[in-house]
């Protein structure tokens, strides 16, 4: 039987000092075998990368340990963390997003002179108090009940109405949203219309791949873009999976966009993914480096303001500008069924993206009851 893991706390103190984090993921990258991008952005010096196949047998792993051990790093610090990994990759979360959570609790309970771990209900409460946004005290909380439970403690806070209370609070008190720029069919136009122009045909083609199958730009088109997950039937159907989706531990939405070559070539993804296949990339090869995002969303901005759009409005557009103006034409052509099978909608998430002026309860029941059917 494993053992609990060891507080955060104690692995982040029992290092090396302020620098053991970075080295404990720096081991972690050691052991995944992380390409040198990964390794770069954590600062991990070259001649530290002593990278492991996953297939490696188990006695050539334990000598890497050891040797990783030798190099300096805190073996059983390195091994609590690949659990953790391992632990945290099951629930579709990174071990980053846990220890950036844990940090900002830490830090919380470092000013009111109080333990991290083990808690008690009331610091709980009173960080939920601190927290303005639902979104973020969820992922929070989540993090630090997980190092409660995998140090062996208890979380105080389970099932408790209190916080329940102010977690409703939080929500009912806080500013409503600015509402997020759409990039709709006739913008999307103009926006291909000028990467076509000046010959931009690589950021042409993600947008139009983002439109049409309603991608979340970072985890569904940036990360997981391959040419060999597109695929052309010969009725020109463009198929795009099959890939990870938003709570999905594993590949398995494929996505399908019909051809429109005959009446709107421009906005057509069998033209835009047959560029993209008619290049010398293989089929697993990267389209996109790692970390484009920034790159991405800056020219994107750049782009909408070439075509006319006020640049207070153009650098307010963010990831999902796409999945919401497809989903709103969808929704204005062919209704809210079919909206929610494009976007895989199985929940009232859907509302985010269709105003609710548009949707009618019933409606909505019936479509989310359909999307069910349909992944059964």
């Amino acid at each position: 039987m494993l053992r609990p893991l060891r507080p955060w706390l104690a692995l982040v103190r029992g290092g090396a000092g302020a620098d053991a984090l970075s080295d404990i993921e720096a081991s972690v990258c050691l052991a995944e075998q992380l390409p040198d991008a990964e390794c770069d952005f954590i600062g991990i010096p070259a001649g530290r990368r002593r990278c492991v196949s996953t297939n490696a047998p188990p006695r050539e792993q334990v000598d890497m340990l050891r040797a990783a051990q030798e190099s300096g790093f805190d073996a059983v610090a390195l091994v609590d963390m690949l659990l953790l990994k391992k632990i945290t990759a099951s629930a579709g979360k990174s071990i980053s997003r846990y220890v950036s959570s844990a940090r900002t609790v830490e830090k919380f309970c470092a000013v009111l002179q109080l333990p991290f771990l083990p808690t008690t209900a009331q610091t709980i409460y009173r960080f939920a108090a601190l927290i303005t946004h639902e979104g973020t005290l969820k992922t929070m909380l989540s993090a630090w009940r997980k190092f409660h439970h995998l140090a062996g403690y208890h979380w105080p806070a389970e099932h408790s109405p209190v916080l329940a209370d102010v977690r409703a609070g939080a929500r009912k008190l806080m500013a409503p949203a600015p509402a997020r720029p759409r990039i709709r069919k006739d913008r999307l136009r103009a926006l291909l219309q000028h990467c076509v122009d000046r010959k931009a045909f690589f950021r042409g083609m993600s947008y139009m791949l983002a439109y049409a199958f309603l991608l979340r730009v970072p985890s569904e088109l940036l990360e997981q873009l391959r040419p060999g997950i597109l695929r052309i039937d010969e009725d020109q159907t463009v198929h795009y999976g099959p890939i990870r989706r938003k709570g999905q531990l594993l590949p398995q939405s494929t996505l399908e966009a019909k051809c429109v070559c005959k009446h709107d070539p421009l906005l057509c993804s069998h033209m835009w993914a047959s560029w993209l296949l008619s290049g010398d990339l293989s089929a697993d090869a990267a389209v996109f480096p790692a970390r484009y995002y920034a790159r991405f969303i800056s020219g994107l901005r750049s782009d909408l303001e070439a075509i006319g759009v006020p640049s207070g409005e153009a650098s307010c557009v963010a990831s999902h500008a796409f999945r919401h103006g497809a989903a709103l034409d969808i929704h204005d052509a062919d209704g809210l069924a079919a909206t929610c099978a494009r976007g895989e909608w199985r929940s009232r998430a859907v509302t985010s993206y269709v105003p609710a002026s548009k949707i009618e309860s019933r409606a909505l029941a019936e479509a989310l009851c359909e999307a069910s059917e349909d992944e059964s």
